[in-house]
Order: C-alpha cells, then sequence, then structure tokens
C-alpha cells in the first residue's frame, strides 16, 4: 500500500486545536486490491481517507485541495472566512458567502426546524460563553458563566437572527451580536463531499475526526467507550453508509466538581446538567452531514426524541452512564458488561 500525504510536524496553532479525541476507531482495512492512503490535518482534527481503484492518487490531491477550500469558507478560526466576516458584521450588513457556506447554512436552517431547534448553527456566543470555542479550548476553567448571561446570551443565539439571499448568495444577520459556527455540521458535510469525489472506484473509506462514511462492501467499526476512550464500547457493521458520534467527553472541563461538556442545549446549559443522562449517541445513514447533526441532536433531546430516526431514514447507538440503547436497524455488538442494553 502507497502513503501519499503525510501528517506535517505539529505546530503551535494545531496543538492548540488538537484537542478533539478521535470518537471512531477503523478496525479493518479495505480488502481484495490495492488502495491509496491519504492522511492529513483538516477542521483541527486527523483525517484519513483510503481510496481504491484507478485514479486514485488523483482524488486524493483533490480531497486536499477541497477540504482546504470549504475549511477556508466556515472555519471560525481563519479571520477570512465567511463565518468570521458573517460574525463581525453589522446588523444588516450583507456578506457575500461561498457555494459551502451557502450550502451548510440552508442545511442548518432545516436541520434546525427538523430537529426542534435541538440542532442550532447560532449558538456560538454561548459556546464561547461556555469558553468551548476550539480555538481557545484549554480544558481547564476556574468558573462558570451566571444565570443572568446564559439568559441574556441565549435571547439572541436563534437561527431566526439570519436572513439568506439566494439570487445574491449573501447572509445577513439581524443583531449585531449574533453569530454563527458550523462546527457540528461540516465535518460530516465534508466527508459526504469525499464521498462524490469517489464516486466510480472500486472502495472507499472516509473518516474526518471520527465522521465515517464507506462504500464498497461490508465495514467494521469500532466505537469508542465514552468514559474509557482507551478501549471499545462496542463494534458495528457498516455498508455503504456513514456514522457520527457526539458525546459529552470530546470538550470538558469540571469546576466545583461538576462536569461540563461542550454540548449546549437550548435552555443555554451543557447536556447532563438539566436534561438527560445521555453521554455518547452515534448516529448511522446514508449522509454524514446528517449523522453528524442528529449525533448532537438526540444528546440535546433525549433518547424519546430519538425515536423519530428511523422515520428520517437513520439509527442510533445511545450510551448513558450504566446503559445502552440502540434505535433502528443496526448491527451493533457491545464488548461491555458494566453496561445494560434497555
Amino acid at each position: 500500500m502507497k502513503k501519499k500525504n503525510t501528517l506535517p510536524k505539529t505546530n503551535a496553532v494545531f496543538g492548540r486545536f488538537f484537542t478533539v479525541i478521535i470518537t471512531l476507531i477503523i478496525i479493518f482495512s479495505l480488502s481484495g486490491c490495492t488502495a491509496e492512503s491519504g492522511e492529513n490535518i483538516a477542521f483541527g482534527t486527523f483525517y484519513n481517507v483510503k481510496i481504491s481503484g484507478a485514479g486514485a492518487t488523483a482524488v486524493l490531491k483533490d480531497i486536499d485541495r477541497l477540504l482546504q477550500e470549504i475549511e477556508q469558507e466556515v472555519s471560525t478560526a481563519i479571520a477570512e472566512s465567511d463565518i468570521s466576516k458573517i460574525n463581525a458584521s453589522s446588523a444588516g450588513q450583507p456578506v457575500r458567502v461561498g457555494q459551502h457556506t451557502a450550502f451548510l447554512f440552508k442545511k442548518s436552517l432545516e436541520l434546525y426546524g427538523a430537529t426542534d431547534r435541538a440542532f442550532n448553527a447560532a449558538l456560538f456566543p454561548l459556546v464561547e460563553l461556555w469558553n468551548f470555542s476550539p480555538d481557545t479550548f484549554t480544558g481547564v476553567a476556574d468558573s462558570i458563566p451566571s444565570d443572568t448571561s446564559i439568559a441574556e446570551t441565549l435571547e439572541y443565539c436563534a437561527m431566526e437572527n439570519f436572513s439568506f439571499d439566494i439570487d445574491r448568495s449573501e447572509i445577513t444577520k439581524h443583531d449585531d451580536r449574533a453569530k454563527l459556527d458550523f462546527g457540528g455540521i461540516a465535518k460530516g458535510y465534508a466527508v459526504d463531499k469525499i464521498l462524490e469525489l469517489c464516486q466510480g472506484k472500486k472502495q472507499a473509506l472516509i473518516n474526518i475526526g471520527g465522521n465515517i462514511a464507506t462504500f464498497g462492501g461490508d465495514k467494521t467499526i469500532g466505537i469508542t467507550h465514552p468514559r474509557d476512550t482507551s478501549s471499545l464500547f462496542g463494534v458495528i457493521a457498516l455498508q455503504d453508509a456513514a456514522i457520527a458520534t457526539s458525546g459529552d467527553y470530546q470538550r470538558y472541563y469540571t469546576v466545583g466538581g461538576v462536569r461540563y461538556n461542550h454540548i449546549i442545549t437550548d435552555e443555554g446549559y451543557p447536556t447532563g446538567i438539566t436534561n438527560n443522562d445521555i453521554i455518547s449517541a452515534s448516529v448511522i445513514g446514508s449522509s454524514a452531514m446528517v449523522c453528524d447533526a442528529l449525533s448532537t441532536a438526540v444528546i440535546v433531546r433525549g433518547a424519546a426524541w430519538a425515536e423519530v430516526l428511523p422515520q428520517m431514514g437513520y439509527s442510533v447507538i445511545i450510551v448513558t452512564k450504566d446503559s445502552y440503547k440502540i434505535i433502528g436497524d443496526i448491527d451493533f455488538e457491545s464488548t461491555q458488561t458494566t453496561h445494560r442494553r434497555s
């Protein structure tokens, strides 16, 4: 197997960003053929692509260019990105955006409605208030925001504060304080776009920070244990599908003996504080982007709400502190004796 695009050396910027733990572990390789493999850094985390079939090397180069293009448009850490320009703009000031930003805005608005606001790309001011922004997160905090500051910030954390002019490809915000962040959907979107580039190949595996998609036969994916990230919680058989996991262990800190994680509810507080005890949700379906968003929504809304996922064509593995639940048609095998199946 040839190796392309080897990992660059870690630098100060990457060290600041690389706080994300890969939540899905691939425990197989493409079989029966010679495969090209590429890996690098995108969206502040590792990505890895394996492709077999004619022209695979050229596709890997196209993938690198595509990921850079998407990140340049939607990263909150890049000063000249579309998102940074929108977030820095004044109310009523239109910002012309690229195709990726435009698409992600429209999909975020659609999923905002489909999840009853559980997936909300306009929560970035609250993410910043709680010190969970990926470019500044350190894993340590001395205090948490006051109830008053949370309530005040929550008032302008709504997708209704933004509008999109499809003819001009412009996004305009209607409150100076409003901000967008596609961090909960961009990696999944990138995986879907890479799959498009891989069409016509024999097999492909794409993994961007634990957002995974495959085609070309059965694959086995290991899901990381949300409380012991050095071990597997279980394994799942995946065939021509995508999987994404959200968990309370990817970015968190502890204050006064209480664990606060980066997934914020529509009440303005981290999950697990005010609503439910879900610590991990892995969503499986056709689109990595939708899996990405729905995995967050499940943790925010809870297991009862997740019963609607099969109607949307998706399935989910929900993990709590002492049990797990499967909703939908999934070939999953737990490796744990400490968690009962509910």
